[in-house]
């Protein structure tokens, strides 16, 4: 993707130097990727007793988060999430198959872009239980719904970060997103996934992945209605503004930028000037995002006087 609000990013190639004190994002401008993990290829693991510890988390997963899909809704999905749906993935899609699908959305921790990957767990169909099939209507308002995540929302489910699994609706034949500690799902469910997802657990190293990462790109403010706001069980922000800045976790390595000013609104990417007023807009409505009970200390009141100085500067340059 070629945007000029990039220029404003840590890490571009055309990034002025004062990007190693605060990056700038957008929250609209996000890295896509879709993880395809194909567990049909993986050994067989029905009898229970030879299970691991994993594997019974693994296939309670499976059991309770699982929806029958055809190899039309990968294709689907895959153009969705605006990648190119790669076919030679071993399953031989000639039947409905099981899969579990999950979700997850981050900042990343050297350069401040917002990530959003989506799973999908493909099993073997005789290992699980009948649910309906799958409706495609509502399969893909369920993608879309995570796809679309935009402007405030965008920024702070990051921040969170945020992962989501998809489920059946109670009583209803419809599908939901829930937060992992809302799924019902055994406590390390999350972190199973996650070494699944990084290729760092046992099941990894039997399941077959495929990861189509579609780098950056711009997800368009939808229309009036379609899931302008995220569901409140997800961890919804409720101020308000055009801009927030986000002060790096103390997880963080120390080599990325301690302060990132993440644009909400539609604006001038070409303007400095404009970024200063961003800046002091989020400064003046106490739009910081950081680790709970943050102490600030005069090294970050200098370092944001010098940010707001060369953001003069380059609004002087720009204007």
């Amino acid at each position: 993707m070629s945007n000029p609000f990039l220029r404003w990013a840590v890490g571009h190639p055309t990034s002025p130097s004062w990007t190693a004190l605060g990056s700038v994002r957008h929250a609209n401008i996000v890295n896509f990727e879709f993880q395809i993990h194909n567990h049909c290829a993986a050994a067989d693991i029905r009898e229970e007793g030879w299970l691991s510890t994993e594997d019974r988390s693994f296939v309670a997963v499976s059991n309770d988060h699982s929806i029958r899909i055809s190899r039309e809704h990968l294709v689907d999905v895959a153009s969705v999430w605006g990648t190119r749906f790669q076919p030679d993935l071993g399953l031989g899609l000639v039947r409905a198959l099981r899969a579990t699908f999950y979700f997850q959305t981050y900042c990343d921790k050297s350069s401040w872009q917002i990530k959003r990957v989506l799973h999908c767990i493909i099993w073997e169909a005789e290992q699980l239980p009948v649910h309906e099939n799958c409706n495609t209507r509502e399969f893909m308002t369920a993608m879309l719904q995570v796809r679309n995540i935009h402007s405030r929302d965008s920024v702070c489910l990051a921040l969170q970060p945020l992962g989501l699994i998809l489920r059946p609706k109670r009583g209803e034949a419809a599908l939901e997103w829930a937060p992992f500690p809302e799924s019902n799902v055994p406590e390390n469910t999350f972190d199973i996934l996650s070494g699944l997802a990084a290729g760092e657990s046992q099941v990894a190293e039997r399941a077959r992945r495929v990861s189509l990462d579609n780098g950056l790109l711009w997800t368009a403010t939808v229309l009036e209605g379609q899931h302008q706001r995220v569901p409140e069980s997800w961890g919804r922000d409720t101020r308000t503004g055009d801009s927030l800045v986000a002060i790096r976790p103390s997880s963080w390595p120390d080599t990325c930028p301690k302060f990132c000013l993440f644009v909400l609104c539609e604006t001038d990417y070409r303007s400095g000037s404009k970024l200063v007023h961003l800046l002091e807009k989020a400064a003046s409505t106490n739009n910081f995002y950081g680790d709970k009970h943050y102490q600030w200390g005069e090294h970050d009141l200098r370092t944001l006087r010098q940010w707001r100085e060369a953001l003069e500067f380059e609004g002087k340059n720009t204007a």
